[in-house]
């Protein structure tokens, strides 16, 4: 039975100290956990399992972002932890989003082939039942109260390494940047033509310099929320793409003979129409995103917060 989530952690003041930032957005994270699991149990909703496993990156992301800030040996077994229950719930994860799409394409297949198409899905049913078992084994395992517990202890009581009093505003150019700065190199070192793996890692990038900007928008303001709404436009983009891809490689490997062989080349074929779709939108949501305007906070550390992030 899953534990009664404690309210969400209050909001804070504009001048606080990076201590209570990281705090404030390691609870953040851990109240979506708890909040989230007997809905990942039951399984009758999928956006519990989106939803935590959001919380489950952020948190990865975050304590990366904020290392030079914690303490190593306190931190990366937890990081190395969340990998492990972020694959777990990425197996149901990408079953549902795969499932969901082809579900929705089949309603523009001719009736005739509709029929074949949804039975098609429902192959999926197995494998997500499978993979949310695997998930909810590892919920009962001694290991997630264990790793609760120790987040919750990071959220309560940061282990510092540095100046825990030093207001995070003062920190927050310094270290948005740096996931900022490898996102920006990796794009730039794409082909006019990107590999679906290439585009998939910009997309990973574009997520944690999101996420980083997230965490400091509390202290920056509306700035790193500006940012952050045009980082998460470039990665829905490139998520689109790869959910596409992912997709039509489901229906290639998938063994099928007759009308059903052909019923999945109709799906296939308009998986990759969507994914051609996308590529042909992610440079314009770069753009956007590499915009000057958008990022002059992590250039220089702003003197007082701007306006409230809306």
């Amino acid at each position: 039975m899953a534990e009664e989530p404690s309210p969400p952690p209050p909001e804070l003041p504009p001048q606080t100290s990076i201590g209570a930032l990281i705090g404030h957005t390691i609870g953040i994270a851990v109240h979506a956990m708890r909040e989230h699991e007997e809905g990942v149990r039951e399984g009758a909703d999928p956006d519990h399992v989106r939803k935590t496993r959001v919380a489950v990156r952020r948190l990865r992301s975050n304590l990366r972002t904020f290392g030079g800030f914690l303490r190593g040996e306190a931190v990366d077994p937890l990081i190395e932890e969340l990998g492990v229950l972020g694959t777990e719930l990425g197996r149901v994860r990408d079953r549902e989003v795969l499932q969901a799409r082809l579900r929705a394409l089949a309603k523009v297949l001719p009736e005739t082939d509709r029929k074949l198409a949804v039975e098609l899905v429902e192959r999926l049913e197995a494998e997500i039942s499978a993979a949310r078992e695997e998930a909810v084994k590892y919920l009962d395992s001694e290991r997630y109260p264990d790793l609760l517990e120790k987040l919750g202890g990071i959220a309560s009581e940061p282990p510092l390494a540095g100046e825990s009093d030093r207001p995070a505003i003062e920190v927050a150019a310094e270290l948005a940047r740096e996931p900022w700065l490898r996102l920006r190199r990796g794009v730039r070192k794409l082909k006019k033509n990107p590999e679906d793996d290439e585009l998939h890692r910009a997309r990973i990038l574009a997520k944690r310099s999101r996420y980083a900007a997230t965490a400091f928008a509390p202290v920056v303001g509306s700035r790193a929320a500006d940012f952050a709404r045009a980082a998460a436009g470039l990665q829905d983009i490139l998520g689109e793409h790869q959910d596409a891809v992912t997709a039509e490689t489901w229906l290639a490997a998938t063994p099928l003979e007759g009308r059903a062989a052909f019923v999945a080349g109709q799906l296939a074929g308009l998986e990759r129409a969507a994914a051609v779709e996308a590529r042909g939108k992610w440079k314009q949501a770069w753009e956007e995103l590499d915009r000057e305007e958008l990022r002059t906070w992590m250039e220089k550390p702003p003197e007082q917060p701007a306006e409230p992030a809306s």
